[in-house]
Order: structure tokens, then sequence, then C-alpha cells
């Protein structure tokens, strides 16, 4: 993230709004990531209201925590088939997860498939 900043300050046009482009992708290399980030500084141009760039997270709890701790996401963009577990070891989140996913059934009053699980979860997380 220092580094996405350090791209900010150096663009030279702070009067121009900063916000960050949530990607949740399963397991992008290192040079995917850069390959997608310069792509979508290529989209850039110099009458866009706006200065943005992308963080890439390989799972859905990892970007539950990006959202939480990270008020410069304001936009997600989800691909298909991504983990729903971090590879980092996160009780609390994990913890936190939980909490809302059984509190998501109950209202349900059924069994949660994966998608779904993955979809109530997210939006009272987000909430």
């Amino acid at each position: 993230m220092d580094r996405l900043l350090k791209d900010y300050f150096s663009t030279g046009d702070l009067t121009k709004p900063y916000f960050e482009v949530l990607i949740v992708s399963d397991d992008p290399t290192p040079e995917q990531v850069r390959q997608g980030r310069t792509e979508l500084r290529q989209l850039r141009r110099p009458e866009d209201p706006f200065i943005y760039e992308a963080v890439t997270v390989p799972s859905f709890e990892e970007a539950v925590a990006a959202v939480v701790m990270n008020a410069d996401v304001q936009s997600v963009i989800i691909k298909d088939n991504f983990r729903f577990k971090s590879q980092f070891d996160a009780p609390l989140l994990r913890s936190y997860l939980e909490q809302h996913d059984d509190a998501s059934r109950q209202q349900k009053g059924e069994d949660s498939s994966e998608k779904d699980r993955i979809h109530s979860v997210g939006l009272s997380a987000m909430a």
C-alpha cells in the first residue's frame, strides 16, 4: 500500500481524489498482479476526475479484511473461483465471520450453500 500511495503522490496532481479498487482473484502470481495494475493505469486519461489503484487479494477472508481495514477501497471486482479461506492464520477474522454466518443462517432458517455463505457473510461484514 505504501508503494501505491507513493505512486499517487508522484503523479503530481494531488487535487484529484484517490481511491482503490479491490480485486479478488484466486492466487494471482506477483507478475499477474503487476501486469493488471499496469493495464489499469493505462486506462487512465488526463481528464479523469480521480486517481485509482488496484489492490489484489486471493481470498474472501482477505477481501473482507481489506474492506474493513482500508478506507481507500471504494469498489470491488470479484473474479470467479477465488478461495474462501486466507492462507494466513487469522483467528479473530474467522471468529468474526463465523458470528455473522451463524446470524445469517438463523435469519434464513436453513443451511446455506458455500456461495450463499460468502454472499451473506460478505454483506453483513461490510455493513
